[in-house]
């Protein structure tokens, strides 16, 4: 009996050497499959990854425009030594008013004695009449 299971395994051993190859070979294909990606998930996983990629650059380009713009209206600000100038020219330009407030002031008061003596010719004359 021993000599009859032996010849069956020794007949049926190409079959039997077929069939373990092919599980290898089946086993093989499936861990390859779990390592390496599909083409097409390999697509769209690219697509996903370059939509977000085109989603950052828009926003960046936003923010630095946003940035350009700022930048750009600073730079239209006048500095410190031009605000310091522009004060001491206020300065200036208030102590020159106060001079011509005074120079004013005396003019009203000519002005109001010239007023004083035109209305006492006009009453003068406006009596002999």
């Amino acid at each position: 009996m021993t000599e009859s299971v032996s010849a069956l395994v020794w007949d049926h051993l190409p079959g039997i050497l077929q069939a373990i190859t092919t599980g290898l070979v089946l086993w093989g294909w499936w861990s390859l499959k779990r390592v390496f990606v599909t083409r097409s998930d390999f697509e769209t996983r690219q697509a996903a990854v370059s939509a977000r990629l085109d989603a950052i650059e828009d926003r960046q380009y936003s923010r630095t425009t946003a940035l350009q713009q700022i930048d750009f209206k600073l730079d239209a600000l006048p500095t410190s030594d031009e605000v310091r100038g522009l004060a001491i020219s206020l300065k200036e330009m208030e102590g020159d008013l106060k001079g011509i407030r005074a120079q004013v002031e005396g003019l009203s008061h000519a002005t109001a004695r010239l007023e004083r003596a035109v209305d006492m010719f006009t009453e003068y004359h406006m009596e002999k009449n």
